[in-house]
């Protein structure tokens, strides 16, 4: 039987460490969260509630008092912790971004140089 072998890391764009605030919106649904990591391509987001993969949603974020709306994502995977790990490893769910306007990567730009 022969294996394919997998890189560890797929992600085709560098992840910038952070921690800024954000709304999520599923229909008539409202979640917050707080964006850990983000990439031009994707966002991980420490939440608890039970956002299912392939899920649409739209996003607002606020960083350094600029908002920024309209982005639109897909989840593409959830993170459970159990209760043992939590202090360790937090719940939440990684996106794909699917839509953003123009000033979402400059945001981006700006959080790469620190």
């Amino acid at each position: 039987m022969a294996f394919q072998k997998f890189d560890k890391e797929r992600r085709t764009f560098q992840r910038f460490k952070c921690r800024l605030p954000c709304n999520l919106r599923t229909g008539s649904d409202v979640y917050k969260g707080i964006i850990t990591d983000i990439s031009p391509r994707g966002i991980f987001i420490q939440m608890s509630s039970r956002i299912t993969a392939g899920t649409e949603l739209h996003m607002d974020l606020i960083s350094d008092g600029d908002e920024y709306t309209d982005i639109v994502a897909v989840v593409s995977r959830r993170r459970r912790a159990h209760q043992s790990a939590a202090s360790v490893e937090r719940p939440g769910i990684g996106v794909e971004i699917m839509s953003a306007p123009e000033d979402f990567f400059d945001l981006i730009m700006s959080l790469s140089r620190g």
